[in-house]
């Protein structure tokens, strides 16, 4: 990657990391991986954690890019159930 290559990848994760919203985070060898949703598109920031550089910027426009973070997710049903108490109010 050259310096101008560089210096624009830094600009977009930049701008992801500011103006996006942080969907989710993973981590494969030695590389993290945040994915932003970022207007009506999605931006995966790699990040090569053994040298603490933006290794690559992936633009999705469909939910594509969710595939890798789907076995990450944990749903705890209990926590989404509303709880009512002896005088059936829902808390």
């Amino acid at each position: 990657m050259s310096l101008l290559e560089y210096f624009f990848v830094r600009r977009r994760a930049k701008y992801a990391s500011t103006y996006g919203t942080l969907l989710a985070s993973r981590s494969l060898n030695n590389f993290s991986f945040h994915l932003y949703k970022v207007g009506i598109e999605y931006m995966e920031v790699w990040i090569n954690n053994r040298r603490k550089s933006i290794f690559k910027i992936k633009t999705y426009k469909n939910d594509t890019c969710f595939e890798p973070y789907l076995d990450d997710i944990v749903l705890n049903i209990d926590s989404l159930m509303p709880t009512v108490s002896i005088n059936n109010t829902v808390k």
